[in-house]
């Protein structure tokens, strides 16, 4: 198998375990830790994508920190589903799945090895102490 077959392969894996993992979330329900806040008892979420909610996620910081990807990614989901919390759940499974994914296919490609390891570089000079960053230099020697 090729190696770019073997990485899509991984990929699928990846994406199956994650799916296995945390399938179950589609059953749970809104806690009350930060659901109330990002979803439920905020007008903006609830009213779905619109123009006026897209202006006000990326204008004001609602809480002690700015976060409008998060805000857009919780008013598609009220738009698509509605407040229905296992599929708010299962979408972020859905980021989860992607994300797992994306990470591989990135590992990959950095390092062009199907297992991507970084604990395990191709040149760990430079990493065994600070000051030795550059191979070939004059430091390299007493090691």
């Amino acid at each position: 198998m090729a190696a770019r077959e073997r990485s899509f392969a991984i990929a699928a894996l990846l994406i199956a375990a994650t799916l296995l993992c945390f399938w179950s979330a589609g059953q749970n329900d809104f806690i009350t830790l930060d659901d109330g806040i990002y979803v439920l008892d905020n007008p903006a979420v609830r009213a779905g994508l619109t123009w006026e909610g897209i202006v006000k996620v990326f204008t004001t910081v609602p809480f002690s920190y700015w976060q409008p990807l998060a805000f857009l990614s919780h008013m598609v989901d009220v738009q698509l589903f509605g407040v229905n919390a296992g599929a708010h759940h299962l979408m972020s499974v859905a980021w989860h799945c992607a994300n797992a994914s994306l990470l591989f296919v990135a590992l990959f490609r950095l390092t062009a090895r199907c297992i991507a390891a970084p604990w395990r570089p191709r040149c760990s000079r430079s990493i065994r102490c600070m000051w030795n960053r550059l191979p070939g230099s004059p430091l390299e020697k007493t090691w």
